[in-house]
């Protein structure tokens, strides 16, 4: 799948020299300094918020991309321990976790082998409402191949409103299509609830710009898609804390 990227290793977990070697030394290093993370996530506001957001919805399966190895990378280790605490919070069946990231060490595999997660590349799910699909900081173009080939319903996910801002309206058009329509559904939602019935008075001083760039008008019904609305819930307020960046800008998308 050629929308991963790899990235360079960063300071890897305290006691493992070698994240490719699997001996049982290293999986119990690994797992040991897992749970260390996982008691700071549990008592966090940040997982009080994203529990009460998700206990609306009913899913019985996890499917992460994105994550990055645990092994090598501390963000990977929090973001691992959310995605644990969640599935254990929600009685998610070990086999019903499907994970997948082209950087997962050897020692990575072996540990998630040993929890019977399934490690794929490809992911297929007969029904998406059933599951939830956790993508920490993936890249806007594996979003939109996500959105794309499987169809979610629930998104764990970079807010997507604030990942694409970067861009033009006409260049997230081309390159990014079903994020373009997601954005704009995003922003007539949040107009319709900011609409007071009062109509906005412009000064006809702000009229003058001469210079001014008016991006063209973009008709994201063009886009075919599965979705007709989204409903996202941020949780920037709370996304501070011992895990430095592991889970910056974090949203939940219920994709409709």
């Amino acid at each position: 799948m050629t929308e991963f990227v790899k990235v360079k290793t960063r300071r890897g977990v305290n006691g493992i020299l070698d994240p490719e070697i699997t001996n049982e030394s290293n999986q119990s290093t690994l797992k040991e300094s897992l749970e260390k993370k996982k008691q700071i996530v549990l008592e966090s506001q940040l997982y009080e918020e994203i529990i009460q957001s998700l206990h609306p919805h009913k899913f019985t399966k996890i499917r992460c991309v994105a994550l990055g190895s645990p092994s090598q990378e501390e963000p990977a280790l929090y973001q691992l321990s959310l995605l644990q605490s969640l599935a254990s919070k929600f009685n998610i069946d070990s086999k019903n976790i499907s994970i997948y990231d082209p950087v997962f060490s050897k020692l990575d595999k072996a540990v998630f082998e040993s929890w019977n997660y399934e490690i794929s590349e490809s992911y297929d799910s007969l029904n998406p409402n059933d599951v939830l699909f956790f993508l920490p900081h993936a890249p806007l173009n594996l979003t939109n191949h996500i959105i794309s080939t499987n169809n979610p319903k629930l998104l764990l996910a970079n807010n997507i409103l604030t990942h694409t801002d970067r861009l033009t309206k006409s260049e997230l058009f081309v390159k990014y299509p079903l994020l373009s329509k997601l954005s704009s559904l995003i922003t007539i939602n949040k107009n319709e609830s900011n609409n007071d019935g009062f109509e906005a008075v412009v000064k006809k001083k702000t009229r003058k710009q001469k210079n001014k760039f008016i991006e063209p008008t973009i008709d994201n019904s063009k886009v075919e898609s599965y979705f007709s609305s989204i409903d996202i819930i941020s949780f920037k307020e709370f996304e501070n804390g011992q895990w430095a960046n592991s889970f910056t800008d974090l949203a939940f998308h219920s994709i409709l």
